[in-house]
């Protein structure tokens, strides 16, 4: 943990009381002894903010982040917090420049790597629209925009219609900003030619997409082109075919976005009407709808084991990339951290993912420091370990996994019996290959 508390450690006055000192000090040292203490780690943080030691409290983060998945709350929080200091500093305010030095660029790139991190994690539609003003806001001086900046931003904005533009309640929301950036650098003077042209594309795009408020889209496209001096205002026949399309689909999934933004409703009603909404975007068969509403229902309800596995699932059956499956079984695990099962498919995913073998043991002995549910789901964690030794040839790391296994197993519930006596069989087996 961090050495002990001076001013060094913010660039503020440091505000903390002797109580406070004291507290943090012994959240420190038991943090120290075990470090898998999520309210602790948590405690800590809010204490660190409310004394504004903003270097340990960057640090205290960095360290949870390494043992726990944060949630879409902390990760805002943090992104709003680093945001706040480099505006204190003159990041973002209009009319000022910063002190452009090493640490300044060092903190911006950091706010760009947390907004990945948080994004990659979370379909957030208001996370990708912060990161959006954000990349504008650092690729713009005094109003001028250079040809890497409006790449940068637009490369981010791509990243979010890619990952959220189909979030059917919100995702009207980036495509506006998307759409409002483009046009100011039309206003601004911008590759005239080229730049009408990227916008209407945009507009053709987002009119075939459905979403809430689309009825206006149209409208509002023909304003801009009448606006503009086009001689044609009306979409191309396609686009309008494609936005009669969308508009069916809307109506097909109007009564389902309602229910779920009932208020009151239980956690199960909300799980009912997803998985109901899930069967309803399977049958479409359009892999980018399905994988945003996965997305969507596991920001409503991030613990839930069934839908994890049926996005896993579907990811396995479907995604077929190695990495992408991995990334999926490692926020599972993480999110659902009591089923063995789902830490021995994030086993499975790491090893055809071109884990190392020292990564797949690392994943290992988190799962097995982690409070599982019972003696089976340990088990199901050590068969998926012995099963990664077995093809690695590793005969005294195979013979060694079954014995501390079967301890673990053992110590967690003496009376345990797996019916179908799974370990030591597949140990025989193991045996009779080896020779």
């Amino acid at each position: 943990m961090a050495e002990p508390m001076d001013a060094s450690d913010s660039d503020v006055e440091v505000e903390a009381s002797a109580e406070d000192q004291e507290a943090i000090m012994n959240i420190e040292e038991k943090l120290k002894a075990n470090p898998y203490q999520l309210k602790l780690h948590k405690k800590y943080i809010e204490l660190l903010r409310k004394v504004k030691l903003a270097r340990r409290l960057r640090s205290a983060r960095q360290a949870l982040r390494e043992l726990f998945p944060l949630s879409l709350e902390m990760w805002q929080q943090w992104i709003e917090d680093e945001s706040a200091a480099l505006k204190e500093r003159g990041v973002g305010k209009e009319g000022e420049d910063s002190d452009d030095d090493e640490e300044v660029e060092e903190d911006k790139e950091l706010l760009v790597e947390l907004y990945e991190a948080a994004t990659a994690e979370y379909l957030s539609v208001e996370l990708w629209l912060s990161f959006l003003r954000f990349v504008v806001t650092v690729n713009t001086s005094e109003g001028e925009m250079s040809e890497e900046g409006v790449g940068v931003v637009r490369e981010v904005g791509e990243k979010a219609l890619h990952a959220a533009g189909m979030h059917l309640p919100e995702g009207g929301k980036l495509w506006d900003a998307v759409i409002a950036y483009e046009q100011g650098l039309l206003e601004a003077g911008w590759e005239p030619g080229k730049q009408m042209d990227r916008v209407r594309t945009l507009y053709h795009r987002r009119l075939a997409v459905p979403l809430f408020g689309m009825k206006d889209t149209m409208e509002a496209y023909a304003q801009w082109e009448a606006a503009n001096g086009s001689e044609q205002v009306a979409a191309p026949k396609h686009i309008q075919k494609a936005h009669e399309s969308a508009l069916a689909m809307l109506d097909v999934r109007a009564p389902l976005e309602e229910k779920l933004a009932a208020e009151g409703a239980s956690e199960e009603a909300v799980a009912n009407t997803l998985l109901a909404y899930l069967r309803v975007e399977e049958a479409t068969g359009d892999s980018a709808r399905i994988v945003t509403l996965f997305e969507r229902a596991l920001v409503a309800i991030p613990s839930r084991l069934d839908i994890w596995s049926r996005y896993l699932n579907y990811s396995e059956e479907n995604i077929k990339v190695s990495a992408t499956v991995c990334s999926i079984c490692r926020r599972a695990a993480y999110a659902v951290s009591s089923s063995g099962l789902m830490w021995a498919r994030y086993l499975a995913a790491a090893e055809r993912a071109g884990a190392s073998a020292e990564e797949v043991a690392d994943i290992y002995h988190r799962a097995m420091s982690t409070k599982l549910k019972g003696a089976g789901e340990y088990l199901e964690v050590v068969l998926a370990r012995c099963d990664f030794l077995r093809r690695q040839g590793s005969v005294e790391a195979l013979r060694s996994a079954f014995k501390t296994g079967q301890e673990k197993v053992s110590a967690v519930d003496a009376k345990f019996c797996d019916p179908q006596l799974r370990l030591p069989a597949y140990q025989a087996h193991c045996e009779l290959q080896m020779g």
